[in-house]
């Protein structure tokens, strides 16, 4: 599912945690979002898509929430495109889109892990502040 948008993260080491990329957009675990190469997929252009939202463990002590707004921002300022937009799915759920683009959601049934937020968007500006080492804004 992460590579079927237009952007997708792939960590090379440890993923980003929400706070370091809200609290430095340009954290040396950031340098990983790339630009898909390998499955065009017309209906999800300037699309980014983050899984496992609320996955918590004692190696990733917080949820992914804040990381999905991180790299949103982070698209803006790379590629200069104010039009950003970002699908994040908890891991109980899923998107499957039809040949027209439209798309259903299906899930787990399960109280938590099962929700899916679409379509995220930016608000059609640069982000207030983001800059190396200070708060993203």
């Amino acid at each position: 599912m992460g590579i079927l948008g237009d952007y997708y993260y792939l960590p090379s080491h440890q993923g980003v945690q929400s706070s370091e990329i809200l609290n430095d957009p340009f954290h040396h675990n950031t340098k990983d979002i790339y630009r898909s190469d390998f499955i065009k997929v017309p209906f999800l252009k300037n699309v980014m898509i983050d899984t496992h939202l609320y996955r918590i463990d004692r190696n990733r002590p917080e949820t992914r929430y804040g990381r999905i707004s991180g790299f949103m921002a982070r698209l803006v300022h790379d590629t200069n495109r104010l039009s950003v937009f970002a699908i994040g799915l908890e891991e109980g759920a899923f998107v499957a889109f039809n040949k027209k683009g439209i798309a259903k959601v299906f899930s787990n049934g399960e109280a938590k892990g099962q929700d899916t937020y679409f379509p995220l968007q930016t608000n059609g500006v640069h982000p207030e502040q983001i800059q190396r080492d200070l708060p993203l804004i």
